[in-house]
């Protein structure tokens, strides 16, 4: 995407922006949402560097430096993080500083998280894995992608086990599945393995 922008005038709405975010250890962030599957996720920054975490109990902290932004937007450069790059450069670009959501205080919004995932050991359900194995053409690969995109969406076990088990579908629904994967795809969160015997 092009961006109709000079690279000093970015680089300096880039700092203006980093210099209105919280530092981690400060114990805020404020929360953004990602633009294809309206995920939360929380932003702040490091030292010179915007950073992004998913809203998740796993610590997958992110860096959006200025030079990596630099070479999106002005240099048409691929994104490192197709999920997340977009929403800050757009709130950089726009001086949509004064949207950013209220201070979000880390720890409260995490604990919450950890709670969950605690429930969860509590009541024993076990993680699964799936292996999907069958001839060539059966639908492996096309099922795997669902499978990813559905998790990525938060749809509950029973629902994405049905899908599968019963083939059910739909266009505007695979359309969407198909951009969620290529997008966790990119940023190399997800890896497809094959082997045979």
């Amino acid at each position: 995407m092009k961006y109709d922008i000079s690279q000093e005038e970015f680089g300096k709405k880039y700092d203006e922006f980093l210099n209105k975010l919280f530092y981690k250890d400060d114990g805020y962030f404020h929360k953004l949402f990602t633009e294809k599957s309206n995920k939360e996720f929380g932003i702040f920054r490091s030292d010179n560097s915007v950073c992004v975490k998913p809203i998740t109990e796993k610590e997958t902290l992110m860096y959006i430096s200025k030079k990596q932004l630099l070479n999106v937007v002005c240099n048409e450069k691929k994104y490192l993080y197709a999920s997340y790059e977009p929403i800050v450069i757009d709130y950089i670009i726009d001086d949509k500083l004064n949207h950013l959501s209220d201070e979000c205080k880390y720890s409260d919004y995490y604990e919450t998280v950890s709670k969950d995932s605690e429930i969860i050991k509590e009541k024993k359900i076990a993680i699964k894995n799936i292996i999907l194995y069958g001839a060539p053409g059966v639908g492996k690969t096309h099922n795997y992608q669902r499978v990813i995109s559905m998790i990525e969406n938060g749809e509950n076990e029973k629902k994405i086990f049905d899908t599968i088990t019963n083939n059910k579908s739909s266009s505007h629904v695979e359309l969407n599945n198909d951009d969620i994967f290529q997008t966790i795809k990119d940023e190399k969160r997800v890896e497809f393995v094959t082997f045979h015997q």
